[in-house]
């Protein structure tokens, strides 16, 4: 009965946490939202087969993450301005997590002088030649 419980549980909590941020379907959900999904399954996958503490470290990382997409989903347009501009708003104990936009190692640099702690970039290293190659020169003594 417990092995049914546990990852209904778990379910409530993903379709609870969609909702709180007005997704209605996986359709609507963004790059980063599918991330932060992958953060919270990695972080409960041992309350689905033993005892321990997941559940509530599932529950402090969702709260201590805050993310911005700088992707404007109704036109497409991008701007790291998004990030910098809501940055001053949010609380300084968060985890910033900016998504899209993030092109060269100036914008790293510009982001991290800003406050941003962690990137999710896919674009850059998706038309780069060597994405191994593009990190490095993205990340390197930013």
């Amino acid at each position: 009965m417990e092995s049914v419980i546990r990852p209904t549980l778990v379910y409530v909590f993903v379709l609870l946490l969609l909702r709180l941020t007005g997704k209605r379907t996986l359709a609507q959900i963004t790059s980063f939202d599918f991330v932060l999904l992958l953060i919270i399954s990695e972080a409960t996958q041992q309350a689905l087969i033993g005892e321990d503490n997941s559940m509530i470290n599932s529950a402090i990382v969702v709260s201590t993450l805050i993310g911005i997409n700088n992707r404007n989903l109704r036109t497409f347009e991008v701007s790291l301005d998004t990030t910098l501009t809501l940055r001053p708003r949010l609380p300084v104990d968060r985890l910033l997590v900016t998504e899209s936009g993030i092109l060269g190692r100036a914008d790293v640099q510009r982001l991290r002088a800003a406050g941003v702690h962690a990137f999710l970039v896919g674009e850059a290293f998706m038309r780069a030649p060597d994405p191994g190659q593009a990190l490095a020169a993205l990340f390197d003594a930013a």
